[in-house]
């Protein structure tokens, strides 16, 4: 599997510069692994900040889903009722 990570970095005359890597898994993680301790350790204190926005995220979708409306048994049967009447209108 290929993994591709965009670096941006602003340096003081607010110029970005923009690198892109292509690595495998195992290149990644020798990437990472020449790292000295302090920079692995912010490395990790970044990615577990992102798999915790992103795990807000997934638990605000599924809070969103849980408190969207639904039909009653006698609202699904009446729109069965109606699609299967437009569907027998239709011309074909």
């Amino acid at each position: 599997m290929l993994y591709s990570h965009n670096f941006t970095r602003l340096n003081l005359k607010s110029n970005i510069m923009k690198v892109e890597l292509n690595l495998k898994y195992d290149e990644l993680v020798k990437v990472i692994n020449q790292l000295p301790q302090e920079q692995m350790e912010k490395l990790l204190q970044s990615i577990k900040a992102e798999i915790k926005v992103k795990n807000e995220k997934k638990e605000k979708l599924k809070k969103f889903i849980l408190k969207a409306p639904t039909w009653s048994d006698k609202e699904y049967s009446a729109y069965q009722e109606a699609r299967n009447h437009i569907n027998k209108t239709r011309l074909n």
